[in-house]
C-alpha cells in the first residue's frame, strides 16, 4: 500500500517537472508579418499599392512582426511589446533586393533594438564589404 506521503511526493515531483519543462522549452518567437514576405504590395487597397514589396516597403523594414501592422505603419508605441522575436537582420538579409543595403542602413538608423541583430547585421556586412564610408 503506498502511503498519502509517498504519493504527495511523487505528485509535487511530476509538478516540478512540468513547470520546469514548460520553463526550459522557452518562448516562440513572434514571426514575421504575412504581407512583408508574401511578394505581393499590400499597402493600398485596391492593388496594386505603393510598388513597394515585402522588405523593400518602409513599414516592413522599420517593423515586420506579426503584431504589427505589415506594409502599413505600426505606431511606435505598439512595436516591441511582446516576450521574443524572430531576427529583424535575418528578414532583412532574406528579403531584401539589396541586403547589404538594407543592412548598412538599419546599422546606420539604429534599426536593430537587440543585440544579436545588431551583431548579426554587423557580421552580415563585415563578410559582404563592409557598408559605404565604413558603416556605423
Amino acid at each position: 500500500m503506498v502511503s498519502r506521503k509517498t504519493y504527495a511526493l511523487s505528485s509535487g515531483a511530476l509538478l516540478l517537472f512540468l513547470i520546469l519543462g514548460n520553463a526550459l522549452t522557452g518562448i516562440t518567437p513572434i514571426g514575421i508579418h504575412e504581407d512583408c514576405k508574401d511578394g505581393i504590395d499590400n499597402s493600398f487597397p485596391p492593388l496594386p499599392g505603393d510598388g513597394d514589396i515585402d522588405a523593400e516597403d518602409d513599414q516592413c523594414v522599420q517593423y515586420p512582426f506579426e503584431d504589427g501592422n505589415g506594409e502599413f505603419d505600426t505606431p511606435t508605441e505598439q512595436r516591441y511589446t511582446g516576450d521574443s522575436y524572430a531576427s529583424l537582420a535575418s528578414y532583412h538579409i532574406e528579403y531584401a533586393e539589396d541586403p547589404l543595403d538594407t543592412v548598412c542602413t538599419a546599422l546606420a538608423f539604429t534599426t536593430y533594438v537587440q543585440a544579436s541583430d545588431i551583431d548579426e547585421a554587423q557580421a552580415y556586412a563585415d563578410e559582404n564589404g563592409g557598408c559605404v564610408g565604413g558603416g556605423p
